[in-house]
């Protein structure tokens, strides 16, 4: 790492908790209800927490440098997004095994976003198993019903932006397709 160019690279300190345990947090709500953005602004407010899931391995892959092919849009989900390299290891996501398994090795503070998993018991408690509960605080995050106002006018102002510049690049879109006047 010590020639890897500074742009290639994000190098993150994680210290010893204080308490002596690192968390491992799994979020649990419905699917398409808002527990992405509440992973995200969580993320925010705890940058010490690595996540673990489908949609940091695409993230990943694409920073790395890969490129997705087009999605299969019945598949495809802000939970558990559609792996669509063309490397049977990514696409299969192989690569989401060898992480569950190295994650526990590797000390951190994690949230482990499977949607699905960590709402299913027995599937829940395989999880929190490759985390032993000597060396973490095993926590489940419950992100039903209706969130603190502050955080809906985040995702509203969010909202309102994006739309903005969807606008706005349409606008701009337009205008440069005008026919242009004998001046």
């Amino acid at each position: 790492l010590q020639e890897a160019a500074a742009a290639d690279v994000e190098i993150k300190m994680y210290r010893e908790p204080p308490e002596g345990k690192y968390e491992v947090v799994l979020p649990i709500g419905l699917p398409d209800e808002g527990l992405v953005p509440w992973v995200d602004h969580f993320l925010e407010e705890h940058p010490e927490f690595v996540e673990l899931s489908d949609r940091k391995i695409v993230d990943w892959a694409v920073r790395s440098g890969l490129v997705k092919t087009s999605p299969n849009y019945w598949k495809n989900s802000s939970e558990r997004p559609d792996v669509t390299f063309g490397i049977s290891v990514l696409d299969e996501l192989g690569v989401r095994k060898v992480l569950g398994v190295l994650a526990a090795l590797i000390p951190r503070n994690y949230v482990v976003l499977e949607v699905k998993s960590n709402c299913i018991k027995t599937e829940r408690e395989e999880i929190l198993s490759r985390f032993p509960a000597a060396q973490y605080r095993r926590v489940a995050h419950v992100a039903i019903g209706a969130p603190p106002s502050g955080w809906v006018q985040k995702l509203h102002d969010e909202m309102l932006q994006e739309k903005q510049q969807k606008l706005t690049a349409e606008w701009k879109l337009k205008q440069t397709m005008k026919p242009q006047g004998d001046e």
